[in-house]
């Protein structure tokens, strides 16, 4: 995903030793625009997965969960569509890639028509105070 342009955040990988472990894990949530939830055996008996997967949920994350081995999908995700990865991969990373690519777009695409809307609501304002401007400078005028 990191070929793709993505910038990946891992807990194992960028907590260092010393860290305030739980405050990395806090913050890497928040800044994250997606979440990717791995579900498997270990992280089911994972009391730490599920408050960092309800963690995200609270912080309206992207969720994305991905299924890595033929365990249960825990309850807490079963409202998610999950990508089943325990036996292709390379197949569920493509798609998950291809996932992320069209979520993109998406926020893309409405973070551009929230910038074209305030460009509207400013042009309006503007019209509005030149209005008001010119109707008191016309009152003036006339008394």
């Amino acid at each position: 995903m990191e070929a793709e342009g993505y910038h990946i955040w891992i807990d194992t990988v960028q907590i260092k030793g010393g860290d305030d472990w739980f405050k990395a894990i806090i913050e890497g949530i928040e800044k994250a625009t997606f979440f990717i939830s791995i579900a498997s055996k270990n992280a089911k008996e994972s009391r730490w997965v599920q408050r960092e997967f309800l963690y995200a949920e609270q912080k309206n994350k992207i969720i994305l969960p991905i299924k890595i081995d033929e365990s249960d999908i825990p309850v807490y995700m079963l409202d998610r569509h999950v990508l089943i990865a325990d036996k292709n991969f390379d197949t569920a990373l493509a798609q998950l890639t291809e996932l992320i690519s069209k979520q993109v777009e998406g926020i893309l695409q409405e973070e551009a028509l929230s910038d074209t809307r305030q460009f509207e609501l400013d042009y309006l304002d503007k019209l509005t105070l030149q209005y008001n401007i010119l109707q008191k400078y016309m009152y003036r005028f006339r008394a």
